[in-house]
């Protein structure tokens, strides 16, 4: 049985890993178009340390920024306790979960308006909701109590404010999925790449992956192989 529990305390460290990729989708961004324009991004997702992904306290608190460096550790520190903790086992242990992340990202320099993200999001069926992000629930008669996936802004600080929606832009999207989750993880992930799909046709965006590399049949082919050798195991 899955522990729901369980995976909602990992809620935070999921989305810290995505906020490190969306920081570095972010800055090549920044890179690409500087030179072209004169165009300066918006602050990347990941130069706040106290975003109100991480911590629910300072939700209403102003956040003060951190450097690469400092941020970067804090991701460091967690995943060295885990390095840790495997090493102190005795017995080596199978991946208890797999973690599937896809960007889409804008063409643009302008990037996405906030009404137009609210708009095709809630269209296809995603909720703005916890952490204030927005989360896909299923289908129908299909729908589950947690998350099949969620989408963040790449943006700092990571969420999506319903009262700033006609103001805001952003840079792109990060769409992500936690497996074991409340669906077999390929049906998960055809639905979470379906709607990434869906979303840059409307937005004229580019779905890529967590290496960003534009999403084509090899690169689909090799995460759902990913997923089968996961559920395998």
């Amino acid at each position: 049985m899955i522990n729901y529990d369980m995976l909602m305390n990992n809620w935070l460290i999921i989305v810290g890993i995505i906020v490190f990729l969306a920081g570095l989708i972010g800055l090549f961004l920044y890179l690409r178009h500087k030179n072209k324009s004169g165009y300066h991004a918006e602050k990347n997702i990941f130069a706040s340390a106290e975003s109100a992904l991480f911590d629910d306290s300072d939700i209403n608190t102003p956040h003060s920024t951190t450097t690469h460096n400092e941020a970067t550790g804090l991701f460091q520190d967690g995943f060295e306790t885990e390095q840790q903790a495997e090493a102190d086992s005795a017995t080596p242990t199978q991946p208890s979960e797999l973690i599937i992340v896809l960007f889409v990202i804008a063409q643009h320099e302008i990037g996405f308006s906030g009404t137009d993200i609210f708009e095709v999001l809630q269209d296809l069926g995603l909720v703005h909701g916890k952490k204030r992000i927005f989360h896909h629930y299923g289908l129908g008669e299909s729908k589950t109590q947690h998350p099949i996936f969620s989408i963040a802004n790449i943006m700092e600080p990571g969420v999506f404010n319903p009262e700033e929606a006609d103001t805001f832009h952003s840079q792109g999207l990060a769409l992500f999925m936690q497996l074991p989750g409340p669906f077999g993880g390929r049906v998960a992930f055809e639905l979470m790449m379906n709607t990434a799909q869906r979303i840059a046709d409307t937005l004229s965006g580019i779905v890529e992956n967590d290496r960003h590399q534009p999403v084509d049949a090899s690169v689909i082919n090799e995460l759902r192989q990913k997923i089968n050798q996961f559920e395998q195991r």
